[in-house]
Protein backbone atom coordinates (compact mmCIF):
# COMPACT_ATOMS: atom_id res chain seq x y z
CA UNK A 1 0.00 0.00 0.00
CA UNK A 2 1.28 3.44 -0.93
CA UNK A 3 0.48 6.75 0.68
CA UNK A 4 1.39 10.32 -0.17
CA UNK A 5 3.09 12.28 2.57
CA UNK A 6 3.75 16.01 2.46
CA UNK A 7 7.19 16.53 4.01
CA UNK A 8 8.00 20.09 2.92
CA UNK A 9 6.14 22.96 1.29
CA UNK A 10 7.11 21.80 -2.21
CA UNK A 11 7.57 18.05 -1.84
CA UNK A 12 5.23 15.12 -2.02
CA UNK A 13 6.68 11.70 -1.34
CA UNK A 14 5.11 8.36 -2.14
CA UNK A 15 6.07 5.77 0.40
CA UNK A 16 5.48 2.14 1.08
CA UNK A 17 5.71 1.21 4.76
CA UNK A 18 9.30 2.38 5.42
CA UNK A 19 10.60 2.81 1.87
CA UNK A 20 10.48 6.16 0.09
CA UNK A 21 9.50 5.53 -3.53
CA UNK A 22 9.55 8.83 -5.43
CA UNK A 23 9.72 12.58 -4.95
CA UNK A 24 7.89 15.20 -7.00
CA UNK A 25 8.24 18.93 -6.57
CA UNK A 26 5.00 20.81 -7.02
CA UNK A 27 4.32 24.47 -6.59
CA UNK A 28 1.95 25.93 -4.04
CA UNK A 29 0.99 28.49 -6.69
CA UNK A 30 -2.81 28.25 -7.02
CA UNK A 31 -2.93 28.83 -10.81
CA UNK A 32 -0.28 26.11 -11.34
CA UNK A 33 -2.35 23.74 -9.19
CA UNK A 34 -5.45 24.64 -11.21
CA UNK A 35 -3.65 23.90 -14.50
CA UNK A 36 -2.21 20.66 -13.12
CA UNK A 37 -5.71 19.51 -12.09
CA UNK A 38 -7.29 20.40 -15.44
CA UNK A 39 -4.49 18.75 -17.40
CA UNK A 40 -4.62 15.60 -15.26
CA UNK A 41 -8.40 15.31 -15.64
CA UNK A 42 -8.06 15.69 -19.42
CA UNK A 43 -5.21 13.13 -19.53
CA UNK A 44 -7.25 10.55 -17.62
CA UNK A 45 -10.21 10.97 -19.97
CA UNK A 46 -8.34 11.07 -23.28
CA UNK A 47 -4.76 9.83 -22.82
CA UNK A 48 -4.89 7.41 -19.91
CA UNK A 49 -1.89 5.42 -21.14
CA UNK A 50 0.32 8.51 -21.24
CA UNK A 51 2.36 9.26 -18.10
CA UNK A 52 1.28 12.43 -16.27
CA UNK A 53 4.71 14.08 -16.54
CA UNK A 54 5.06 13.43 -20.27
CA UNK A 55 1.51 14.60 -20.91
CA UNK A 56 2.07 17.87 -18.97
CA UNK A 57 5.30 18.33 -20.90
CA UNK A 58 3.46 18.00 -24.23
CA UNK A 59 0.72 20.44 -23.17
CA UNK A 60 3.23 22.99 -21.93
CA UNK A 61 5.16 22.54 -25.18
CA UNK A 62 1.95 23.46 -27.04
CA UNK A 63 2.11 26.88 -25.33
CA UNK A 64 5.67 27.58 -26.44
CA UNK A 65 6.44 30.82 -28.18
CA UNK A 66 7.01 30.25 -31.91
CA UNK A 67 10.01 32.62 -32.08
CA UNK A 68 11.54 31.34 -28.84
CA UNK A 69 10.80 27.63 -28.34
CA UNK A 70 12.39 27.46 -24.89
CA UNK A 71 9.91 29.99 -23.50
CA UNK A 72 6.21 29.80 -22.66
CA UNK A 73 4.05 32.86 -23.16
CA UNK A 74 1.58 32.69 -20.28
CA UNK A 75 -1.23 34.01 -22.47
CA UNK A 76 -0.80 30.90 -24.67
CA UNK A 77 -1.84 28.71 -21.73
CA UNK A 78 -5.41 29.93 -22.16
CA UNK A 79 -5.24 28.96 -25.84
CA UNK A 80 -4.22 25.45 -24.80
CA UNK A 81 -7.12 25.30 -22.32
CA UNK A 82 -9.51 26.34 -25.11
CA UNK A 83 -8.06 23.72 -27.46
CA UNK A 84 -8.67 20.91 -24.98
CA UNK A 85 -12.25 22.04 -24.34
CA UNK A 86 -11.71 23.92 -21.07
CA UNK A 87 -12.44 27.47 -22.23
CA UNK A 88 -14.53 28.00 -19.08
CA UNK A 89 -11.42 27.32 -16.98
CA UNK A 90 -9.31 30.07 -18.56
CA UNK A 91 -6.84 31.73 -16.21
CA UNK A 92 -7.61 35.30 -15.18
CA UNK A 93 -5.08 38.12 -15.53
CA UNK A 94 -4.36 37.85 -11.79
CA UNK A 95 -3.76 34.09 -12.09
CA UNK A 96 -1.43 34.63 -15.07
CA UNK A 97 0.46 37.26 -13.07
CA UNK A 98 0.69 34.84 -10.12
CA UNK A 99 2.25 32.25 -12.46
CA UNK A 100 4.80 34.80 -13.63
CA UNK A 101 5.63 35.74 -10.05
CA UNK A 102 5.91 32.11 -8.92
CA UNK A 103 8.33 31.40 -11.77
CA UNK A 104 10.40 34.52 -11.02
CA UNK A 105 9.87 35.39 -14.67
CA UNK A 106 11.41 38.44 -16.25
CA UNK A 107 8.68 40.61 -17.70
CA UNK A 108 10.30 42.92 -20.23
CA UNK A 109 8.29 45.29 -22.42
CA UNK A 110 5.11 43.25 -22.23
CA UNK A 111 6.79 39.88 -22.78
CA UNK A 112 5.11 37.59 -20.31
CA UNK A 113 7.40 34.60 -20.70
CA UNK A 114 8.32 31.69 -18.44
CA UNK A 115 11.08 29.28 -19.33
CA UNK A 116 9.90 25.82 -20.37
CA UNK A 117 11.80 24.22 -17.47
CA UNK A 118 10.38 26.60 -14.85
CA UNK A 119 6.86 25.99 -16.11
CA UNK A 120 7.33 22.23 -15.84
CA UNK A 121 8.60 22.65 -12.28
CA UNK A 122 5.52 24.68 -11.42
CA UNK A 123 3.32 21.95 -12.87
Amino acid sequence: MFSLVRIAPFSVVARSSSTLMATRHFSDCAPAQKLRGIFEEYRKQHYSRETPHRFRKELVKAAEEKNNPSMIKVDNLNRVLENIGHADDRLSEDELNDLLAAADADVNEGDRLISFEKMLKLM
